[in-house]
C-alpha cells in the first residue's frame, strides 16, 4: 500500500480567528520592503550585487534628473510599483484576510514577496536585463514598450484583484452567506479573477523591470504553482471539487 501524497502547502490557516500579533508582523514585514528597494537601488547594494555578477548597471544619461528620494525617473517607476505591491498586500491582510495568520505564515508571505520585489529591482538595474537602455529623462520611459505595457497590465491586475476582493468581502459579510462560495461580480466572469489580478499585475511589474522575457517566466511559474498547489489547497479547503475554470484568469493563482 502506498504512502500518502503530501498535502500542498497552504499559506493561509483558514481558521476564521484574529491574530493581531501575526498580522501586525506581517504588515511591518512588508512596509520595510519599499525601503529596501529603495536601497537596493541608491546604496550600492544592487550595484555591487550586479557588478559581482560580472555585469554593469544602466548609465546614467546627461539629462538624467533626481527626484528628491534620489532616484532616477525610472527608478522611480520601479520605486512606485513595489510601493504599490506593499499597499496592496497590506490592504488584503489588513481588510479583505478574516482568517488567522500564523507568525510563520506571515514571515514567510513576506519573504517571497521580497524576493520577487527584489529580483525585479535587479533586474531592472542591470544592462544586460533592463527593460530600459539607460537612465534617462521622463520622456525616454514612454519609449520603452515593456515598460508602458507592463505598467498598464500592472494596473489592470490591479484592479481586478482590488475590485473583485472587495465584491466578495460584501458577500461575505451577510451572515446568511456564511459557507457559500461567491459568483457574482467579476467572480461570474471567472472563477479565480482574484489570483489572476494578482498574477496579472505580477507579471506587469516584471515586464516593467526586465521586459517580456521576464515576464514570460513570472506568468508561468504563477500559473505552474496554482495549479499545482493552489488549486488542491482549495479543494481540499472546501472539500469539493473547486468549479471548472471559466476564461484565462481562472488559471492563476496567488500566494498570498
Amino acid at each position: 500500500m502506498g504512502s500518502e501524497a503530501p498535502r500542498p502547502k497552504d499559506y493561509v490557516s483558514r481558521v476564521k480567528r484574529p491574530s493581531p500579533w501575526s498580522l501586525s508582523l506581517s504588515v511591518g514585514l512588508r512596509l520595510l520592503d519599499p525601503l529596501l528597494q529603495h536601497a537596493i537601488m541608491t546604496r550600492g547594494l544592487g550595484s555591487s550585487l550586479i557588478r559581482l555578477c560580472g555585469a554593469k548597471t544602466l548609465p546614467m544619461v546627461a539629462t538624467t534628473n533626481t527626484n528628491a528620494l534620489g532616484l532616477a525617473p525610472y527608478q522611480m517607476a520601479m520605486f512606485s510599483l513595489a510601493v504599490g505591491a506593499t499597499l496592496s498586500e497590506t490592504f488584503w491582510i489588513l481588510y479583505i484576510l478574516r482568517e488567522e495568520m500564523l507568525a510563520g505564515q506571515a514571515v514567510s508571505i513576506a519573504a517571497f514577496n521580497t524576493i520577487n520585489n527584489s529580483l525585479n529591482t535587479l533586474l531592472s538595474m542591470c544592462v544586460l536585463t533592463s527593460a530600459m537602455d539607460a537612465y534617462g529623462d521622463l520622456e525616454s520611459l514612454l519609449q520603452s514598450p515593456a515598460l508602458v505595457f507592463g505598467t498598464i497590465i500592472y494596473v489592470i491586475g490591479m484592479l481586478l484583484q482590488t475590485v473583485s476582493e472587495l465584491q466578495r468581502r460584501s458577500f461575505k459579510k451577510d451572515p446568511a452567506n456564511e459557507g457559500k462560495p461567491y459568483g457574482g461580480g467579476l467572480f461570474s466572469v471567472a472563477t479565480h479573477v482574484n489570483f489572476g489580478g494578482y498574477t496579472l499585475w505580477r507579471t506587469g511589474y516584471a515586464m516593467a523591470s526586465a521586459g517580456w522575457g521576464w515576464a514570460a517566466v513570472s506568468n508561468a511559474w504563477f500559473i505552474y504553482d496554482f495549479t499545482t498547489r493552489g488549486m488542491p489547497v482549495l479543494e481540499n479547503y472546501s472539500r469539493q471539487k473547486v468549479s471548472p475554470l471559466r476564461g484565462y484568469f481562472a488559471v492563476f493563482g496567488r500566494l498570498a
